[in-house]
């Protein structure tokens, strides 16, 4: 597997706010990385000066371009920033490590209070179904109470009364009737299984730097590239995109491309052979990728628009309310 495997079975081991603290602590020792690279780069450049104007002073050149006391504080400046920016990816380090490995406690923990939580889910789920009887009984009433409400309009015309709006007392109950929820403990049990991780899914492997969906106890819903997912079908056809639609706004085009967020296992399998094959990575040949079929939506947008106005103009000077013309001829 390219990146993180979902686990199988049971809760998960991490939740997404986990995930997320990692990532952002991993960002910043990259940042961290970054920096230290920007002062050896320094550093050495400066060791250069300084053994250049050594020499410079030994063979008695005269005047130094760079006074070599500046040339010292300088040097010593970025060994500092150096030494700090090294102490704080090392912090980083440590936290990252103590988020990605919990120690047996903490992991028996969590294990305890998912398993709370799921009781409480279950308790709960119980209850919707008591209450979707007590509305079944109250349907019934209801029923009842209308049956009753006939024979009370039957009666009072029986007697010649004078019968104006609702003064025979039926609208109230109609209305509580018409608003009784229906399928409550169905709706309740689909939801259930889907937090507890117990609905059917699919494999499927993030094709972004970054995705974020609903966390469940089966899963804490932060994944990077290469990472695998467990989605249900309903999850999988937002994330496919396997039609793109006009989107937002995007520079200066009238629309943007957003691609797939994640692709089928096997797909991304055969990516990964093919980059290789290639001598690339999945992430640069799906980047080329995206930036093909944005170009080719893009092209095809402007033919489908240039055809659409072509169609309008059509229409207007039929309808004798085209006046002038726009210069984009017929």
């Amino acid at each position: 597997m390219f990146g993180r495997k979902e686990t199988d079975a049971g809760y998960s081991p991490r939740s997404q706010r986990s995930w997320l603290a990692q990532r952002k602590l991993d960002q910043d020792r990259k940042r961290c990385e970054a920096l230290i690279g920007y002062c050896d780069g320094k550093i050495c450049e400066l060791e250069k000066t300084k053994e250049a104007q050594l020499r410079h002073r030994i063979e008695g050149r005269g005047t130094e371009i760079f006074p070599l006391g500046m040339v010292l504080a300088e040097l010593q400046q970025n060994k500092t920033e150096r030494a700090a920016f090294e102490e704080r990816k090392g912090h980083l380090q440590a936290e990252i490590e103590a988020l990605a490995s919990p120690n047996p406690q903490q992991t028996a923990e969590r294990t305890d209070r998912q398993n709370h939580l799921a009781k409480v889910v279950a308790a709960r789920l119980e209850k919707d179904r008591q209450v979707e009887g007590a509305l079944n009984q109250l349907r019934q009433l209801l029923e009842q109470r209308a049956d009753l409400s006939v024979k009370v309009v039957e009666a009072a015309s029986a007697v010649e009364l004078t019968v104006n709006g609702d003064a025979l007392d039926e609208e109230r109950f109609k209305l509580l009737a018409n608003f009784l929820p229906a399928e409550l403990a169905a709706t309740s049990e689909r939801w259930a299984k889907w937090f507890l991780g117990q609905e059917k899914t699919k494999s499927y492997v993030v094709v972004v730097p970054e995705l974020v969906v609903a966390e469940t106890l089966a899963r804490a819903g932060s994944y990077g590239f290469g990472d695998e997912v467990q989605l249900t079908d309903a999850e999988a056809t937002e994330l496919l995109r396997d039609t793109c639609p006009i989107g937002r706004a995007r520079h200066d085009l009238p629309w943007s491309f957003e691609p797939a967020r994640i692709v089928p296992l096997e797909a991304f399998e055969a990516l990964v052979r093919e980059a290789a094959d290639k001598g690339s990575t999945p992430q640069d040949l799906v980047s080329r990728r995206n930036m093909e079929r944005e170009q080719e939506l893009k092209e095809q947008y402007t033919v489908e628009y240039q055809e659409a106005v072509r169609e309008h103009r059509k229409l207007m000077r039929a309808q004798g309310t085209l006046v002038g013309g726009d210069g984009q001829g017929d």
